[in-house]
């Protein structure tokens, strides 16, 4: 982890992540949406206060791969209607839910980061005072903290994103879970926009850089599905693609060819996409999934600290307010999906709900020269309006993902714990 997940219980408070302490080893927080919501099975819960659907449509949802397939095979719908109620839920829930954490609260410059979903993403102005959560500021003595701020990216200096300490926003109904989106245009930042236009569309503009010719040529999840649709219509051969029109999500270390990957890193590479699958993504592609998004990575291994030798931190980050170095910002959700972790891949599955919370405080150390997280006996709890998930995360040895999606999968056919919170529910034209 790149940061302390004790001391991380301050970070997203959006009503959909509030995080124990304890819990420290079973929530993570970078959801891989796609790939939790579908590739484990799960049966389908419908959210308090949303009516039911009418047996003529078909809910991804709390979807399984069986009742995926069967809608596909039943004509009930397509590959590519799958797909795009992926994208829709994306661009209702995938947007910024943290607020810049500065010394003095006050509102920040309109500002707007780089196109997810078909939109460029819009950040909060208000910003929340250091002093509301640090007490005893006026003593502290230690380096500058890192206060939160708005910068624009090494990545694409056209465009901003929130950097330095920032916290959750409250009930946001966002969740920061998805990265990069699979989308033409907005899927590579070498390739942005009429970089990546479709090849029938004619030469690529001028000043393109030439590696876009051959990545655009590449489908993207929509169009890609819309082939799947043409060529199998309503009777894939789901012997020989057991995945098919799985619509999935992977953390960005794993090589992706037809998406950008940095490993999270605002960087600024000749060519952001690599140029071959790593060999999980290329197997569930074999099988007829769809690589929808690359998602949010929380424990990115970004910011100040001491690196020791002659090098030294100019700043100090307390620990759980993440900064600087994430492509993508902080994310804001309670559950993981397949990630490396420490290079050893590991999936986390709903292990039940809770309404309770304890949240930690911060203290001024004693030397007065950082904050430190308390959890002192007494600490009142917080009893929560919706049950939150718990997690359980199962690990496997290296290149045993299959393994851990089988397993995955198993624990939830047998339990049956995920419940979709209320507040992200059917998006609208998908009920």
């Amino acid at each position: 982890m790149a940061i302390n997940t004790a001391d991380a219980c301050r970070i997203c408070k959006t009503g959909l992540t509030r995080r124990l302490r304890s819990m420290k080893n079973l929530a993570s927080l970078g959801i891989s949406l796609a790939l939790v919501c579908a590739v484990v099975g799960v049966r389908s819960v419908r959210p308090a206060g949303v009516a039911a659907q009418s047996r003529a449509t078909f809910d991804v949802e709390e979807a399984t791969i069986a009742s995926i397939h069967a809608a596909i095979t039943s004509g009930q719908t397509t590959c590519r209607g799958v797909v795009q109620a992926y994208i829709d839920r994306a661009k209702a829930y995938n947007g910024v839910c943290t607020a810049l954490l500065t010394s003095d609260g006050a509102d920040a410059a309109p500002a707007t980061g780089y196109v997810r979903a078909g939109a460029p993403l819009v950040f909060p102005t208000k910003t929340v005072k250091a002093s509301t959560i640090l007490p005893d500021l006026a003593q502290y003595r230690g380096l500058p903290l890192d206060y939160g701020r708005m910068e624009r990216t090494v990545s694409d200096p056209s465009v901003t994103a929130q950097m330095g300490m920032r916290v959750g926003i409250p009930n946001a109904g966002q969740l920061n879970a998805l990265e990069t989106l699979n989308i033409r245009g907005e899927r590579s930042v070498t390739c942005k926009g009429a970089f990546d236009a479709h090849p029938s569309t004619g030469p690529l503009p001028a000043g393109a850089p030439s590696v876009c010719e051959a990545f655009r040529r590449q489908p993207d999840a929509l169009e890609r599905s819309a082939e799947l649709d043409a060529q199998y219509g309503a009777r894939p051969d789901l012997a020989a693609l057991p995945m098919y029109c799985i619509v999935t999500a992977v953390k960005d270390p794993y090589d992706t060819k037809d998406m950008r990957t940095t490993a999270n890193n605002d960087v600024n590479f000749a060519m952001d996409a690599p140029p071959f699958d790593a060999t999980v993504v290329a197997r569930l592609r074999a099988k007829g999934a769809i690589i929808y998004a690359k998602s949010v990575a929380h424990e990115f291994n970004g910011g100040p600290g001491d690196p020791g030798g002659a090098a030294t931190a100019r700043s100090n980050l307390v620990p759980g307010q993440q900064t600087m170095g994430a492509w993508a910002g902080q994310s804001c959700n309670p559950l993981d999906g397949i990630t490396p972790f420490f290079q050893i891949p590991r999936i986390v599955v709903p292990a039940g709900t809770t309404d309770v919370v304890y949240e930690p405080r911060y203290a001024l150390s004693p030397d007065q020269r950082t904050y430190i997280s308390v959890l002192a006996p007494g600490t009142p709890k917080s009893t929560l309006a919706h049950p939150m998930p718990v997690a359980l995360t199962f690990f496997s040895g290296q290149g045993e993902e299959p393994v851990l999606i089988k397993v995955g999968t198993a624990y939830e056919s047998a339990t049956h714990h995920r419940r979709p919170p209320p507040a992200f529910g059917p998006v609208a034209g998908h009920r």
